[in-house]
């Protein structure tokens, strides 16, 4: 509806080229809510899974055209969250790892 905001949502479904597309063409994108399930040195792992690492996401978040989003990780392994949070620390975007207690408003 026009003049409501959005949110893209994105689970277990590793690279989508029709996620971005959808994305780019909500009308007001406020936030993008995306997994990233492993570090980057588990590339194939996520990709054989249906999942993102920070590297196969930052690629992917290039692909949306609304720099100005920000961008909430969720769905990581536990016991990869240390090496994961430093990976997705070199994100140029608005990225943050979400900790499960979070609202929004919007």
């Amino acid at each position: 509806m026009k003049g409501q905001a959005s949110n893209l949502y994105s689970g277990d479904t590793t690279t989508r080229e029709s996620l971005w597309v959808l994305g780019n063409s909500a009308e007001a994108l406020a936030a993008v809510f995306v997994e990233t399930s492993f570090p980057d040195r588990l590339e194939l792992l996520a990709q054989q899974t249906g999942h993102l690492t920070p590297g196969m996401l930052i690629k992917e978040l290039d692909k949306l055209d609304k720099p100005e989003v920000p961008v909430k990780i969720f769905h990581m392994k536990p016991q990869y969250l240390e090496e994961i949070s430093a990976e997705l620390a070199s994100c140029q975007k608005h990225c943050r790892v979400l900790n499960g207690n979070e609202r929004f408003v919007f």
